[in-house]
């Protein structure tokens, strides 16, 4: 019987209407929950996570090896797996030497031995110690996938000491040529904020059988992402680590050798971490930092066959069938529930309150509470059936099937309670008011991505918007009233809630500026303000927003800075105004004192309106029927320098060949390298100059 780990995340949740029968409050009625001593009451997360006897936080010895080692992946390529987990050459000399890792910028001392599983497709190396701290102790791991073109490394780093320890963790590849191109997830050719995988590709990559190589270092959802760097045929990670007192991280990474590119583009579009770590138990995965398929905040795990219902019992022993109830009796917050069964995926039990359950439905939703009478019913395959009381059971679940999809799917807003429910309600019956250190703003449900209730004091919380956008502030009312998909009103206090979810993923398609501020609220957006007004120590000037390119503010000297225009020139005084408008896009317009502001930088800033008019008249003059105007025209354009290069760029698709040659001649004159018209906003500088991260 082959199982698949079922993972419900948090991030997918929605609601369908009619779902399930009510026998609490009539519909219409709004259900009054009086705080958490009326809710469930229950464990945390981990303790509905269920036990499987999947592989451990170590593989089993099967037999010890030497090294070099070599495995061949489902797609023939070879991974010649040296003595510190790092790769030889690979196929036809991908590499130069791959997957090397370094604690502190020193390589660990090697004490242990080298050994694979029973099942030949995985290797262990370890201990390793850190040269830096001797309490540090690292395993490498590494899979050879046998029915995919595909390499996985577990990097597992164990803080053997009674307190913390920080440490930098720096991964590498050396090719052996130079790479030519580098391609991300995102499209682009240099690695950003939002991507998390790369493919390289060398020079003789290029024109040979040498492999390029596709690199994951997380998903989309990852909240730790490398610092990346490339450097001739090196593409260097780093991480920044800090290891709990007797605690353990994963970093996981995929490694994948193809000579088409093409290949490695479909494949990275398409990859997906969690199916690729349903070898490994839940707590395994819950101690990889660097994925969001190895935790969560309400991940729930779940054995799914595609060809029998499975429970798991007693000591992790599963029994397969088909699952004969027709419906579930809950009795939770929003009163006694009946869940018909065709709209039930499974069920994980708490194995410290037996009869706390968590139910998963089919669209998304988690529906939290007591099961005490109810008992599954299971007819076996070999004959006879059985009934089970929820009590004993650590989990069950149907069969995966087109009505139960491996993975939900996402059909709106949600919010997540501290009793772990997580129901769909509609966003826009609902009014949520922030208190904000710039005054009161009116949050919109299609302008945010969550809102993030920090503690259950409600001290701070957070908006965080779509456009990247993060502003602190206190929600109200006390007592927020949601209007459920599931056919009822909820009104819940916010003690009781753990976030609000409007949307999965950020989405920033409009932003131009980034400001930070000294509260560490971040915004992304636009200046609102019509002009600015400087008065600088030689004269007061009017600056237009567009024209600027960076506001640094001077700690300490409440409203001076200087401020970089678009030319590169530098002017420092003071802000006549106490505040400056920031228009949060989409979202709210924020007045922000001037002594609350860190940093502001804008991407595009443009010459004033004269200049751009003088470029379109040079530009017009590179088509002329003289040449004497059209050389003219290109030596006026060299002098106006790097400033006007953002306005020539789109003149790169000018139909005439011999305009875009001399916009071309242009461009690298000026020290163009590369279209900007896609780029992301700046980071706004910090105090010292420095970018913040």
């Amino acid at each position: 019987m082959t199982l698949r780990r079922f993972r419900w995340l948090s991030g997918a949740l929605a609601a369908a209407s009619a779902l399930v029968c009510w026998e609490g409050p009539a519909a219409g009625q709004t259900l009054i929950i009086n705080g958490p001593a009326a809710a469930v009451n229950r464990r945390g997360t981990s303790a509905l996570t269920t036990t499987t006897k999947r592989t451990g936080l170590h593989i089993e010895k099967a037999r010890t090896i030497s090294f070099n080692y070599n495995l061949t992946d489902g797609k023939g390529f070879r991974w010649d797996i040296q003595s510190y987990g790092t790769v030889g050459s690979g196929t036809n000399s991908a590499y130069s030497g791959g997957m090397y890792l370094h604690l502190d910028n020193n390589n660990p001392r090697k004490q242990g031995e080298g050994w694979i599983n029973r099942e030949g497709d995985e290797v262990e190396i370890g201990p390793y110690f850190s040269r830096q701290n001797q309490s540090i102790q690292i395993h490498r791991r590494i899979k050879v996938y046998k029915d995919e073109g595909l390499a996985r490394w577990l990097d597992i780093i164990q803080n053997t000491s009674g307190t913390a320890v920080s440490t930098q963790v720096r991964i590498y590849c050396s090719f052996s040529w130079n790479l030519t191109q580098t391609i991300t997830n995102s499209g682009g050719g240099s690695f950003g904020e939002k991507d998390w995988a790369i493919i390289t590709v060398t020079g003789a990559g290029m024109n040979s059988n040498v492999p390029s190589v596709l690199h994951v270092m997380g998903d989309k959802r990852s909240k730790l992402r490398p610092r990346v760097q490339l450097q001739g045929n090196q593409l260097y990670l780093y991480y920044d680590l800090t290891i709990p007192a007797k605690g353990t991280v994963i970093l996981c990474h995929f490694e994948s050798q193809n000579q088409s590119v093409d290949v490695l583009k479909k494949m990275m579009e398409g990859f997906k971490a969690q199916k690729m770590l349903k070898d490994l138990s839940p707590q395994v995965r819950k101690l990889i930092v660097n994925l969001s398929a190895g935790g969560g905040y309400a991940d729930i795990d779940l054995e799914r066959s595609e060809s029998a219902d499975t429970v798991i019992v007693g000591d992790d022993d599963p029994i397969f069938g088909t699952v004969q109830n027709k419906s579930y009796s809950v009795q939770t917050l929003l009163g006694k529930l009946e869940l018909p069964a065709e709209q039930v995926v499974g069920m994980a039990a708490s194995v410290a309150e037996e009869d706390s359950v968590r139910f998963l439905l089919a669209d998304g939703q988690v529906v939290c509470g007591r099961s005490p009478d109810t008992k599954l019913s299971l007819k076996l395959p070999s004959g006879g059936q059985l009934a089970i009381p929820v009590a004993k059971i650590k989990s069950w679940s149907y069969r995966i099937s087109k009505q139960r999809p491996e993975e939900p799917t996402d059909s709106g807003p949600v919010v997540i309670l501290r009793t772990q429910d997580q129901l769909a309600f509609n966003p826009k019956l609902t009014q949520f008011e922030f208190h904000t250190r710039y005054g009161v703003v009116k949050l919109k449900g299609d302008e945010l991505k969550e809102i993030v209730l920090d503690n259950p004091a409600n001290g701070v919380h957070q908006a965080h918007f779509l456009n990247g956008s993060r502003l602190a502030g206190l929600l109200e009312p006390e007592k927020v009233v949601l209007s459920l998909k599931l056919g009822q009103k909820l009104e819940v206090p916010r003690s009781l809630i753990s976030r609000i979810r409007f949307a999965l993923e950020e989405n920033d398609t409009e932003s131009s500026c980034h400001a930070v501020l000294s509260n560490e609220d971040e915004l992304m957006g636009q200046l609102a303000d019509e002009q600015i007004t400087l008065a600088t120590d030689y004269g007061t000037v009017q600056l237009k927003p567009g024209t600027i390119k960076t506001f640094q503010f001077t700690a300490g000297y409440s409203g001076r800075l200087a401020v970089e225009l678009w030319d590169g020139s530098v002017l420092r005084g003071r802000l006549a105004q106490k505040e400056l408008s920031f228009r949060i896009k989409p979202g709210p317009t924020l007045a922000i004192p001037v002594g609350q502001i860190v940093a502001i930088a804008r991407s595009g800033s443009l010459p004033p309106e004269e200049i751009r008019k003088r470029v379109e008249e040079l530009v017009a003059r590179l088509g002329a029927e003289s040449f004497k105007d059209r050389q003219k025209a290109t030596e006026e354009l060299n002098k106006m320098g790097p400033a006007i290069v953002p306005l020539l760029e789109k003149y790169l698709s000018d139909s005439d060949p011999e305009v875009r040659q001399r916009i071309q001649s242009v461009l690298e004159a000026l020290g163009w390298k590369g279209s900007s018209a896609n780029s992301s906003p700046p980071r706004a500088p910090g105090p010292r100059g420095l970018l913040i991260r």
